[in-house]
């Protein structure tokens, strides 16, 4: 019989060279595409297939690491949209970043090579129970003046490194109720214009939130490692719930050919 991988045949996976985060990983995927084209005549009556470009990309989710414990519930210490604190009425919520990208590699390259192309979009969601103060997220939803739906700064703190501040527009809000249930209000912000802060430092979560998304992959397995030592951060999602662990979820296209020996 084969011995097959399993989850305890990872021995590393490392970002940024230096920062291991093999104890942090939840799961993880290499996903290698193909460009196919047919090139069947027209009176052919079978297809065939050729591939004329490939591209890298990994996938993964890992817990969010506090050089020790990961950050919990008991971590979010700030939590003021629109100028109004609700830590104590928010559930759950996310921070979700995307940094759109466009294949730049020439006619006889294999492999796509990705480059940023433009803007940075972070948007978040967050559900609260209804409580003081969260009616005024619902009230300038419902106002008829601009002004109201896009002067909000989102700001969040998660222990003593991470910080995010952003402009935001409040997009949607949604109250909703049950009889016998407690009332809870849904928002999605989306950016507008530059962060006022993001977190520091080279973690994933930093580097991503604040744009530099050039990192360093290496993961081995039982029978050999993957290397990819040129890629872009396209997404990374942070998010936070009550009675849980901090999460982190993100996609990196891999410029280039990666290898695996």
């Amino acid at each position: 019989m084969p011995v097959v991988s399993t989850g305890l045949s990872v021995s590393a996976f490392t970002l940024n060279a230096a920062n291991n985060h093999l104890g942090d990983l939840k799961l993880w995927e290499v996903d290698i595409g193909g460009t196919a084209v047919k090139r069947q005549g027209i009176a052919s009556t079978n297809a065939y297939t050729q591939v004329t470009k490939r591209s890298g990309t990994f996938n993964f989710e890992m817990v969010y690491n506090n050089s020790g414990p990961a950050f919990t519930n008991l971590d979010v210490s700030v939590w003021t949209p629109m100028g109004t604190s609700l830590i104590g009425t928010l559930k759950s919520g996310s921070f979700d970043m995307k940094l759109p990208t466009a294949d730049g590699s020439g006619i006889s390259d294999v492999f796509t090579y990705a480059n940023y192309t433009g803007a940075r979009d972070c948007s978040c969601d967050a559900e609260m129970y209804v409580a003081s103060g969260a009616h005024a997220l619902m009230t300038a939803a419902i106002s008829t003046t601009q002004a109201n739906w896009t002067t909000a700064t989102l700001l969040l703190t998660l222990g003593t490194s991470l910080v995010l501040s952003y402009p935001m527009t409040l997009v949607n809000a949604s109250h909703r109720g049950d009889f016998e249930g407690l009332q809870m209000l849904k928002t999605h912000f989306e950016q507008r214009g530059a962060a006022v802060s993001t977190a520091s430092g080279t973690t994933f979560i930093g580097v991503a939130f604040a744009g530099d998304g050039l990192i360093t992959i290496g993961e081995a397995t039982g029978s050999g490692t993957y290397t990819m030592t040129d890629a872009l951060i396209e997404s990374c999602k942070l998010t936070f719930m009550d009675g849980a662990i901090t999460m982190i979820s993100g996609t990196l296209k891999v410029r280039g050919a990666p290898t695996y020996a």
